[in-house]
């Protein structure tokens, strides 16, 4: 049925976010989180059929679903709007700072990654000025020292697509 492949379309999208490797527990937080269809709890049989079909890999020893192929990961993902694809990114990073259970390095940068990726700079300083922090705290002073060049970095990259050199119209608007 058409619902039926929007739906199916709906669970590729978003697992095209969450990146090569992903669970399928996060696949249906993120549908919970932004209320998505299908519902989190029609999630799995989704991936089912989708494994059936051939489009999903699952890996038992890490509990993990993959992409059959990454250029299809690829053009599913891309044929996303921005806003989509921020919007699933921003939600994934609140799921991995919000989880139990991972280390915490681990969080943050999976949360950084998709940070960048939603293009959300301020999130990201305070993310890496959280994890620093937290590094200062263990006495880790070396990836306190990774952690705030990541903050740096993001800071000195302009988004894709954007220039950080000003066109005349925006230069006399600064004025």
């Amino acid at each position: 049925t058409p619902q039926e492949k929007a739906h199916l379309e709906q669970v590729l999208k978003s697992a095209s976010a969450l990146g090569e490797s992903f669970g399928s527990r996060q696949v249906r937080e993120l549908h919970e989180l932004l209320e998505l269809q299908p519902s989190s709890t029609k999630v799995d049989a989704h991936l089912g059929k989708l494994r059936e079909m051939q489009q999903l890999e699952f890996h038992p020893e890490q509990l993990a679903y993959s992409f059959r192929s990454s250029l299809m990961r690829d053009v599913i993902y891309t044929s996303m709007t921005f806003e989509n694809r921020k919007a699933l990114h921003t939600a994934a990073a609140d799921l991995l700072l919000q989880g139990h259970g991972r280390a915490a390095h681990t969080k943050y940068l999976a949360a950084y990654y998709h940070l960048r990726q939603a293009e959300n700079a301020p999130r990201v300083l305070c993310l890496t000025t959280d994890a620093a922090q937290q590094a200062l705290l263990g006495t880790n002073w070396n990836d306190a020292i990774d952690v705030l060049d990541l903050g740096l970095d993001a800071l000195e990259e302009p988004p894709r697509g954007r220039s950080l050199t000003l066109t005349p119209a925006q230069r006399s608007e600064e004025r």
